[in-house]
């Protein structure tokens, strides 16, 4: 009688094989590297990892647009941070705020999450580009947004549909 084989896969990789004998089953080495195995394994991981998630709801945006006022005027230069609160792994969203109004389009906009809303902005234009609170806390600067509404500020925004959004921000000194 010819012995048979019997073998345990893993997916394309032979992990080891059995062969039954006269003495009682023999174990051969694995067919295939053990290494294999490794990299096998590592592929499936990252499958399943990048095939996570809600029906692609983690890649919709939403385009946010709205008008900032401070102390009863429009703020006519600044800039808007959408900071990710705690338990959301989600990027941070800024744009400019320009004679009041700002405007975060649907390419560059909030992914769904909360968001914790910081708020500066300048008597005249910033030199640079995009600046942040910590970069413009300077009197010569011309920061006039206290950090209530900046670096210490409380004002939230839930993004929950890739409907646009509207939000204003009414800031008292």
């Amino acid at each position: 009688m010819v012995p048979a084989e019997f073998c345990l896969e893993l997916g394309f990789v032979d992990v080891f094989t059995l062969t039954p004998s006269r003495n009682g089953v023999v174990v051969k080495s694995a067919s295939k590297g053990f290494w294999q195995i490794g990299i096998t394994y590592c592929i499936a991981v990252c499958l399943l990892v990048g095939c996570s998630g809600r029906s692609g709801e983690n890649h919709q945006r939403a385009k946010i647009t709205g008008s900032v006022t401070y102390d009863g005027e429009s703020l006519q230069y600044g800039v808007i941070n959408f900071v990710p609160k705690p338990g959301f792994n989600l990027p941070t969203g800024s744009t400019e705020i320009r004679n009041g109004q700002y405007q975060l389009e649907v390419r560059g906009g909030l992914l769904f999450g909360t968001y914790r809303v910081e708020i500066t902005g300048w008597k005249q234009p910033p030199d640079g580009a995009l600046a942040t609170p910590e970069s413009t806390d300077d009197p010569q600067s011309g920061q006039i947004v206290p950090e209530k509404y900046n670096t210490q500020s409380t004002l939230e925004v839930v993004v929950s549909s890739s409907a646009p959004i509207r939000q204003d921000y009414v800031l008292e000194r």
